[in-house]
């Protein structure tokens, strides 16, 4: 598989983070395995949503393309 894993220190920190704030929703950039965020995502009964650093992807073919592309992935993670 492709991109980072999340590691036990992280993971572990995550979960403390997210269950003492009572948090619903997970933003990870592209570069991280969805493989080792879909069961920790799912026990925790958060939602992952992906956020675009550098523009890879097809929505994103300018700086202001992909700022308008992050927000709108925030406003619908958000409401």
């Amino acid at each position: 598989s492709s991109g980072f894993s999340l590691s036990t220190l992280s993971i572990h920190t995550s979960k403390k983070t997210i269950e003492e704030y009572k948090l619903n929703v997970l933003f990870v950039e592209p570069q991280l395995s969805p493989e080792s965020l879909n069961t920790f995502a799912h026990d925790l009964k958060t939602t992952v949503y992906t956020l675009d650093p550098v523009g890879g992807n097809e929505n994103a073919a300018s700086y202001i393309d992909l700022l308008d592309y992050n927000v709108g992935v925030l406003y619908n993670a958000l409401k």
